[in-house]
C-alpha cells in the first residue's frame, strides 16, 4: 500500500491516471483524476509533566482514528504511546486505548486529562479499547 500511495504522490494534482481494480472477481481499468489531499486537522499533543510521570504520549482522538478503531462516534483521548516504566503501563493502560473519562468527567483533549489528573491520589480513568469500557485506578 505504501509503494501506491508513493507512486501517486509523485504525480501532479490534476492529472488524469488509469488504475486497474477488481470488481466483481474481474480486472478492470478506470481513469481517474488526481486531487490534493486535505491537510491533517492539527492536533494537540501532550507534552506535561504529568504526561511524563503517567508515561503516555497523548492526542487528541481525529474521526479519521476513530473510524480506524472500528467506532466513529467515539470521542476522547487517543493513548498515542506508552512508556513501560510509567504509571499509566504499570496499570495495564496500552498504546491505542482512549481515554474516555476521568473520575466522571467527558475528557476530549490531552490539555483535559493534565488539569482533570492529581498526581498524590489515585484518580478513575475509563478508558475504551477494542469495543469495551474498562475502568483503571491510577
Amino acid at each position: 500500500m505504501s509503494e501506491f500511495r508513493n507512486r501517486i504522490a509523485d504525480i501532479e494534482s490534476g492529472t488524469p491516471v488509469e488504475i486497474g481494480i477488481l470488481r466483481d472477481g474481474r480486472n478492470r481499468t478506470i481513469e481517474v483524476v488526481l486531487g490534493e489531499r486535505e491537510p491533517d486537522e492539527p492536533v494537540d499533543i501532550s507534552s506535561s509533566s504529568a504526561s511524563e510521570e503517567y508515561g503516555w504520549v497523548l492526542e487528541e482522538l481525529s474521526r479519521e482514528t476513530a473510524r480506524s478503531l472500528g467506532d466513529e462516534s467515539l470521542q476522547g483521548v487517543l493513548v498515542f504511546e506508552i512508556y513501560l516504566s510509567g504509571r499509566a503501563a504499570r496499570a495495564g493502560i496500552q498504546a491505542g486505548d482512549v481515554i474516555l473519562e476521568i473520575d466522571g468527567a467527558e475528557v476530549r483533549t490531552p490539555s483535559e486529562v493534565d488539569m482533570l489528573i492529581d498526581s498524590t491520589r489515585d484518580t478513575l480513568f475509563l478508558i475504551w479499547r477494542q469495543g469495551y469500557s474498562i475502568y483503571f485506578m491510577l
